[in-house]
């Protein structure tokens, strides 16, 4: 099955080898959105995705500026989703 994702947002770090994208994918017809991170920093590529983090576009965007703000590496992208949902930001 091939999920059409839409890139909502995307900012880049490190002369472009660092990331951050909002994405958004459709559940049943309704707008889920989630984060992917990329990096090229270690010789290697990186690349994590976390989908269906939120409906609501604030939300995500509130995450999307705290992984940005503390360089979130792709392999600590679903610890954070997880920590941000339990805590009171989201």
């Amino acid at each position: 099955m091939v999920v059409e994702m839409e890139i909502l947002r995307s900012e880049s770090y490190a002369q472009g080898r660092l990331t951050y994208e909002i994405v958004k994918t459709f559940e049943m017809g309704v707008p889920v959105f989630g984060i992917r991170i990329a990096s090229y920093l270690f010789g290697k590529r990186e690349e994590h995705l976390v989908t269906n983090i939120t409906l609501e576009e604030k939300t995500i965007e509130t995450l999307f500026e705290l992984c940005t703000a503390n360089t979130v590496l792709p392999l600590a992208l679903r610890e954070v989703v997880e920590d941000f949902i339990i805590s009171d930001v989201a």
